[in-house]
């Protein structure tokens, strides 16, 4: 069915909006909920009609059910103030009370006929320029017992609810999947069938009290199984719930997330050596993960710099592009980095940011990208709002958790930002970026537990990044260890031949470090030998 509104059109088949015969980049839970306010328009759609329809019945905050209903009044052409086409009724709910006419949709150049479509041509579900497009199969549940299948059923449920929230990825709705499910045709074929790239299928094995869940996650073009994990659990009542979101975060964050997740690997390693012309916008997106890795490198920058910059020249919508690119702009600040003549790194950041929120309000990537803006620029207020509403709108995906907790860590608020941290590193263990134990480490350091905070510094394991050399530097100064002290100092020298103890001040105060913190670094970095002024400064 093809609803119109206005200039819009909204294609249900191709899962697409129009405007002005201009596809519109729309997220699976923004789509869902005008599809849902079309399709009840002669009545009011009330907030736990809602709640029942995009959430599955999890409990969301009013914020986050604003942000969504602003998504989809801005994608028509709609506001709050205006209310043309979505009319809020406070306290109960919404209606959408524009004009709309509604026409079958095209199926090879004929109205929409069911009988009409071959039962082996993909289903035309993913009409946005977007990432890889992934299906969620029931997980075949071997035990039998029906407490076990209940469990089963809502991992499911919840892990193809929290793919939604990585904008990224195109992911098949329920309602679609379940049709294939408990057929006999292979994982090739019904992904073929569903027209995606990948499949999360898995299987549960109840033995007494205890629960093991196993999760695949299949490449349909040639059924490679790309990664597999097993999950445990003891079945208790009380926890049911604390049980199916933990392994379903897990599950998510493992293969979703742009930073380090499966598929972004995956993407990564297709793309590798193809020129930035030739990416796509989402292979140009999880380049950032190389960054990330390396520990900041010049050369890792600049060449993601340049991949993302294509995207945004060629898919100028893509709001995840924006984003990253806003991000990668702040190294240029903060770095160095590959800076260019009459360009400032962060007004670049801030028009990035603001072209990522403007494309998609409620990508929390994108409110991701302003809190990074916010932050390098010293607005911890507006950090910690744009923080906020990016937790809020995805609190499970490890680039936001990893990020956002070492700059809150950072900025002096420890025990918000640890936290964070370690709930990253706990939902991917095997795939995180090493940098994010600067947090843990910096936290131990500022306590005066210099042994466990060189285990930290020293697991991050990043010879290459001046700024690991400087974490442990001066822990081995305050700790009296001489020779590794200057084994780091030397070691720093090189990477950053003008550091001293001057631009140990500055470097820090970029990163709104309290200054009880910059006291004790400069304190460490003077007994580990660091000079008051290098040589180089004081000539200039």
């Amino acid at each position: 069915m093809i609803f119109r509104i206005n200039d819009c059109s909204i294609d249900t088949n191709a899962y697409e909006v129009r405007r002005s015969g201009k596809a519109v980049p729309v997220e699976p839970q923004v789509f869902d909920l005008l599809l849902l306010l079309l399709e009840n328009r002669d009545r009011l759609v009330t907030k736990d009609e809602i709640n029942d329809r995009i959430w599955y019945g999890r409990a969301v905050s009013d914020a986050a059910l604003n942000s969504r209903i602003k998504s989809v009044r801005q994608m028509i052409g709609d506001s709050g103030a205006s209310q043309h086409f979505i009319r809020t009724i406070r306290g109960r709910g919404f209606r959408f009370v524009g004009e709309v006419s509604q026409t079958p949709a095209a199926v090879d150049g004929k109205a929409e006929v069911a009988s009409a479509v071959s039962e082996d041509a993909p289903i035309a579900a993913f009409g946005m320029p977007a990432g890889p497009r992934i299906a969620v199969l029931r997980f075949n549940n071997v035990s039998c017992e029906i407490n076990s299948k209940f469990l089963g059923d809502a991992i499911v449920e919840e892990v193809a609810t929290q793919l939604t929230r990585y904008s990224e990825l195109r992911v098949a709705t329920r309602a679609i999947t379940t049709e294939y499910e408990g057929t006999e045709a292979n994982i090739g074929d019904i992904g073929r069938r569903l027209g995606v790239e990948f499949v999360v299928m898995g299987s549960l094995r109840q033995a007494g009290d205890r629960m093991r869940v196993t999760a695949h996650l299949i490449r349909v073009a040639d059924g490679q199984l790309l990664w597999a994990q097993n999950y445990e659990a003891l079945l208790a009542p009380a926890d049911i719930f604390a049980i199916e979101d933990d392994i379903a975060s897990k599950i998510v964050a493992t293969i979703a997330s742009i930073s380090a997740g499966v598929i972004a690997r995956e993407t990564l390693g297709q793309g590798r050596g193809k020129p930035p012309s030739e990416l796509s916008a989402y292979e140009s997106v999880v380049r950032a993960n190389e960054v990330m890795q390396s520990g900041f490198s010049a050369a890792t920058h600049l060449a993601t710099r340049t991949c993302l910059e294509a995207a945004v020249a060629k898919e100028p919508d893509y709001a995840a592009a924006w984003a990253v690119l806003a991000w990668v702009h702040t190294l240029e600040y903060t770095y160095g980095y590959n800076a260019r003549a009459g360009l400032d790194p962060l007004e670049a950041a801030l028009v990035a940011a603001r072209r990522a929120i403007d494309l998609a309000p409620a990508n929390p990537v994108s409110r991701f990208a302003m809190a990074r803006a916010a932050y390098v620029m010293r607005d911890l207020h507006l950090f910690y709002a744009e923080a906020s509403s990016a937790l809020e709108l995805n609190p499970h995906d490890p680039l936001l958790l990893g990020n956002l907790g070492n700059w809150l860590a950072f900025s002096g608020r420890w025990e918000d930002g640890v936290v964070l941290v370690r709930k990253a590193i706990a939902l991917n263990p095997k795939g995180y970026p090493r940098w994010w134990h600067a947090a843990l480490g910096k936290d131990h350091y500022r306590k005066g537990e210099f042994q466990e905070a060189l285990a930290e510094f020293k697991n991050m394991n990043l010879p290459g990044w001046w700024w690991n050399q400087v974490e442990l530097a001066y822990t081995y100064g305050q700790l009296g260890d001489v020779e590794n002290a200057c084994a780091a100092v030397k070691k720093l020298l090189e990477l950053y031949p003008a550091f001293d103890l001057e631009q140990a001040v500055m470097e820090h105060r970029v990163y709104s470090f309290p200054q009880s913190y910059i006291d004790l670094a400069v304190d460490g970095l003077r007994k580990a030998g660091i000079p008051e002024r290098s040589a180089r400064t004081a000539k200039r």
